[in-house]
Parts: C-alpha cells; structure tokens; sequence
C-alpha cells in the first residue's frame, strides 16, 4: 500500500474545523495536573509532543467542570473557573504551533460524591448543566477547536443515559427520551451561545456492558438523539460502568481493552451507530498498527481512528507511519500498567518506554 493513498492521512472536515488527518489523540487522563487542577509544564510538553509527532486532533484527558464534584481527588484538570484559564491557553497556542488540532473533554463526576440521578433535585440537574455550559464557554474562548463532553463510562451524564442509574420520574427520568434530556439541554445551550465558531463531540458507550445497563439497542437511539440536538461528532468508547455493588468488574475493565480483548475492540460498535446517524465518528480501542486503522478506515467502520495507549508508547506513531517507518514503531503491549497506575494516583507512564 503506497502511504499517499491511505486514509489515515487524507484531510478530514468537521463543520468548523480542518483537520490534516484523521489521527486523534484519544482523551486520556494522566495525573500530570497539580493538585489543585492546574496544567502543568509537563503536561503541555506532553500533549505538545503528541502533536509535533503527527496526529491530526490532539484531545486534552477529561477535565472537570465542578470543584465539589471533581472525578480523582487530585491531579485532576479542571476548568470550573477562570483561573485555570492562562494554563490552558499556553497548551492551546502549544499545539497550534505544532500543527495540530486541540479539543478538550468536560467531566462532571456523581460517583465522587456517592450519588446516582436518582439523588439529585431538579435544581442541582440544572447546576450540572450550567457547568458545563459554562466549562464550554471558557474553553472556546481560549481558542479550543472542539468541545466533548464525556458521556460514557462511569460520570454523570452517562449516568444519566443509563438504564442501569437512572430511575427518575420527572421529565429527567428512565426513559428513553428522559434518561438524554440533560444532553439536550447541555448541547442545545452550548451551540446557543457559542454558535458555530467550534465543533461540538460526545464521547458515548457502543454497549455498558452491564448488568440493566445499556445495550447497543439503546446507544444506537441515544446516538440518533445526539445527532438531533446538533452535536457535530460522536466519540465511541465501551464500558467503564461499576457493577451493582460497586466493583470493577468486566464493564469497567472494558473500556481499556487489555491484551485478551480482540484488537479493533470497540470498531464494530462503531460501525453499527455509523449506519443510523449522517454525522463522523470515532473508534478507539487496540487500533494501534497502521493497516489496522487504514482498514478500519476502509471498510466504513469509522471515520477517524483514536489513539491513546499506543501514543503513550510512541508519541511520534502518525510520523513514523506517514514516513514508512512501520517497523520503528514502539508498539503497546496493551497490558494496562499504565491504566492500573492512573487508578493508583500514580502519574501517567509506560513500562516499556517511559
């Protein structure tokens, strides 16, 4: 295959923005924030490096919309007030040097806090909102390309687009159209206010594969919901939900597949949402060698391939691979020291490379 004709490298429109390939650096948290949520120096040098190797769209780990509500302790980025803002914009500019693209990922967490939507007053589902209405104020106007919102795994609005914690009866509630109301509202907000000068995404669960929780029946209508409320591209990850009792189980080991997960492990759910909405989306999961993501590319699964253990092992993956340098590559070994040491509070890194 001649490196000219891949997808992987042919320019890729979002309605407003232009990116040079279809590379995205996954969301990945990596504890390098300080304690109290501010970016670091390394942490910029970190994503800055990512996007000096290549990658089209550089997507900054999920960060925290409400201080009470913060998803780690510490070493958590946040953006619920201004003060976070000079930080932020020094990475920005950062990877607008390096020739790439920057978006990042709002997070709200009722886990932190022990609650379920169940537990929470209509007027606190309404502070949720405002805060990430908010979050997405200020990172637009610090000049981020795209704003995702974290729907998926174990965080609040994925709670609330789960059977399995949502059991509301008001117009927020269990239902089909309850369970993506706050969605509705977070995103037709957003694009009120910010208009169309920045691309809105939302990372969701292909399948929670959980006991009572969603199925890829149910994502595949909440997708078409998304689409609905004007989201301009859907992020699609698996998993990551806690069982009843509240232990990692399967569900939560899934949205990092590990070395016994098929490669391309999440494509396939990819594929089925891409039949039934117009707008892009995205696959991430054990896709990183070249022809696996050219193919996934090529067979439809997916309209960009997102990276995130494999960019921890070669930040320089989507050079080396635009160069014809497949063989120098340092490929992930998918065996999660890295993740199990993110669970441990320990800083993000690799047990092969650094």
């Amino acid at each position: 295959m001649k490196i000219e004709d891949m997808l992987l490298f042919k320019p890729f429109m979002l309605p407003h923005i232009h990116l040079k390939n279809r590379l995205v650096m996954a969301p990945c948290g990596t504890n390098y924030a300080s304690d109290d949520g501010f970016i670091t120096p390394m942490q910029i040098a970190y994503y800055r490096e990512r996007a000096a190797g290549g990658m089209g769209l550089i997507m900054v780990e999920a960060t925290t919309v409400n201080y009470e509500r913060r998803r780690r302790d510490k070493n958590c980025l946040s953006i619920f007030n201004d003060s976070f803002l000079y930080g932020l914009e020094k990475l920005v500019n950062g990877v607008h040097q390096e020739g790439g693209r920057i978006g990042i990922q709002l997070v709200d967490s009722l886990v932190k806090v022990a609650k379920t939507p169940t537990d929470l007053t209509k007027q606190e589902i309404y502070s949720i909102i405002e805060d990430f209405v908010r979050a997405a104020q200020r990172a637009s106007g610090i000049g981020f390309d795209l704003i995702e919102f974290h729907m998926a795994h174990f965080y609040t609005l994925a709670d609330f687009l789960s059977r399995q914690t949502n059991k509301r009866n008001d117009e927020f509630d269990g239902s089909s159209e309850g369970r993506t109301k706050i969605a509705e509202e977070i995103i037709t907000r957003t694009r009120d206010i910010l208009g169309t000068k920045v691309s809105l995404a939302c990372r969701i669960n292909g399948d929670e594969f959980v006991l009572n929780g969603n199925t890829l029946a149910d994502s595949l209508i909440i997708a078409q919901r998304l689409e609905e409320y004007g989201i301009d591209i859907l992020d699609i990850s698996a998993g990551g939900r806690l069982e009843a009792d509240g232990s990692l189980g399967y569900s939560f080991t899934r949205c990092v597949p590990g070395k016994d997960q098929p490669l391309a492990t999440n494509a396939y759910l990819a594929a089925e949402i891409k039949k039934v909405i117009k707008i892009p989306v995205i696959t991430a999961g054990k896709l990183g060698d070249p022809l696996l993501a050219e193919n996934t590319l090529s067979e439809g699964k997916a309209d960009l391939i997102a990276l995130g253990r494999s960019l921890l092992a070669d930040p320089f993956f989507a050079k080396k691979t635009l160069e014809g340098k497949w063989d120098q590559i340092n490929k992930c070994l998918y065996c999660n020291q890295c993740t199990q040491g993110i669970l441990e509070g320990k800083p993000w890194s690799c047990i092969l490379y650094g």
